[in-house]
């Protein structure tokens, strides 16, 4: 995805206030391509995994993408690694794990910040 695919709106707050401050994400719009591309092939897929950074910004790229993709909230799809080795990327792919909500709340929550809230 080269980096975040949805964000807050920079227009506007991109809070909802009466709804819980719910934040309102859109599709970067430099990136509309890129995820038509992705839907694309992902509908060709067998299996998708996310392999954004280990960090909260990087699970929230790929909650980002889980959604855009429509994968199940309970899909195994996210892999985690240190470093571009063969050794790290196997062992990442036969390990994966469920989006660490936790992270992606710790993003969501700084960039809520960040926002002008």
């Amino acid at each position: 995805s080269v980096g975040h695919i949805i964000d807050l709106p920079k227009s506007k707050i991109g809070i909802k206030i009466e709804d819980n401050f719910q934040p309102q994400y859109t599709l970067i719009a430099s990136k509309k391509d890129l995820a038509n591309e992705l839907k694309d092939e992902a509908a060709k897929a067998d299996e998708i995994f996310l392999a954004t950074d280990p960090d909260r910004e990087g699970e929230a790229i790929s909650w980002h993408l889980a959604s855009l993709l429509k994968l199940p909230e309970t899909a195994c799809c996210r892999v985690v690694f240190n470093e571009i080795t063969k050794n790290c990327v196997t062992n990442a792919l036969k390990n994966p794990r469920t989006i660490d909500m936790n992270l992606v709340s710790s993003q969501e929550t700084r960039r809520i910040g960040k926002s002008g809230l």
